[in-house]
């Protein structure tokens, strides 16, 4: 996900932490 579209409670699996797409 990314900072501005996802919510902060969602995650990615691409993502390590919260609206970072690391």
């Amino acid at each position: 996900g990314d900072y501005s579209s996802e919510s902060d409670s969602s995650l990615d699996a691409n993502e390590t932490s919260i609206g970072s797409d690391a």
